[in-house]
C-alpha cells in the first residue's frame, strides 16, 4: 500500500496561522480568567486554557513552537541535501548549517537553556531594566555573528525568498529579543506575574511563532520553485525468504 500526501505552502501556512490564533486567544482568555476574574466567577474555570500558552514551559504552545523549529530544521536539511546532490558549490553547507541551528533551537525551546544564562549574565554585567533578562546580550551577539556569516548567502538568494527571510527574521528577533527586553524592564519595575506581564510574553511568543510560520512558507516555496517535488518513501517490505 502506498500513501500519498500532497502538501502546499499556502495550505500549511493557513493551518499554522489558525493554530497560532487559537493559541493567542486561549492564552489571553485563560490568563484573564486566572488573574483578573474573582474566584467565585462562573468563568473562572476557563483558566485551564493556560495549558495552551506558549509562555509556559510545560504547555502545548511550547511544544508547538518546538515543533515549528524542528519543521524548519527538516526543510533546511532537505534543501541542503538537494543542493549538495546538484553541485557542492550551491551553498549546501549554509543550508545544512541553518538546519543544525534550528534543531538546537527546537531543543532549547523545551529545555530552556538560554534562560539559564540570565542570572550569570546579570551578575556579570550588573544588568537591570531592559537587560534584566540578560541572556539577550549573548543572544544579540550570536544574531550579529550569524548575520555576518550568512550575508553573502542571503544576498545570493532569489528575491522573493530573500524578502520572506528578512520579514521572518524581523518578526522573530523583534519578539525574542525586542519584546523580551521590554518584559525584563516590566519585571524589574513591577511583579513578574499578573495579566500585564503575561500579555507582554504573549506578544513575544506571537512574534516568534509568526516569524517561524513565514520562514516555513519561504522554505516550502523555495523547494517548490527551485527544487521540485520531494518524495519521502517508507518501506516495511518483508525479507526475501519470508516473502518466498
Amino acid at each position: 500500500m502506498t500513501i500519498s500526501l500532497s502538501i502546499t505552502p499556502k495550505r500549511v501556512t493557513l493551518i499554522l496561522t489558525l493554530v497560532i490564533v487559537f493559541l493567542v486567544i486561549a492564552t489571553v482568555v485563560g490568563q484573564y480568567a486566572d488573574d483578573v476574574l474573582s474566584d467565585d466567577s462562573p468563568l473562572k474555570p476557563l483558566k485551564v486554557l493556560r495549558i495552551f500558552a506558549p509562555i509556559r514551559e510545560d504547555s502545548v504552545g511550547t511544544w508547538f513552537e518546538s515543533a515549528l523549529f524542528a519543521l524548519c530544521a527538516t526543510l533546511l536539511a532537505t534543501i541542503g541535501y538537494a543542493r549538495k546532490r546538484e553541485t557542492p558549490s550551491a551553498w549546501w553547507l549554509h543550508w545544512t548549517g541553518l538546519s543544525g541551528i534550528f534543531l538546537m533551537l527546537s531543543i532549547d525551546e523545551v529545555a530552556g537553556v538560554h534562560e539559564r544564562l540570565t542570572e550569570p549574565m546579570r551578575r556579570l554585567l550588573d544588568a537591570d531594566g531592559l537587560l534584566s533578562y540578560a541572556w539577550v546580550v549573548p543572544g544579540a551577539i550570536l544574531v550579529l555573528i550569524l548575520a555576518a556569516v550568512y550575508l553573502r548567502f542571503f544576498v545570493a538568494l532569489p528575491p522573493q525568498t530573500r524578502t520572506l527571510f528578512l520579514v521572518s527574521a524581523v518578526l522573530f528577533v523583534s519578539g525574542s529579543l525586542g519584546v523580551e527586553m521590554l518584559s525584563g524592564w516590566y519585571a524589574d519595575s513591577f511583579p513578574e506575574s499578573g495579566f500585564g506581564y503575561a500579555m507582554l510574553q504573549t506578544v513575544e511568543e506571537t512574534g516568534e511563532l509568526t516569524g517561524l510560520t513565514v520562514f516555513i512558507y519561504a522554505l516550502m516555496s523555495y523547494i517548490r520553485r527551485h527544487i521540485g517535488s520531494v518524495t519521502c518513501r517508507i518501506s516495511f517490505e518483508a525479507p526475501a525468504k519470508a516473502a518466498a
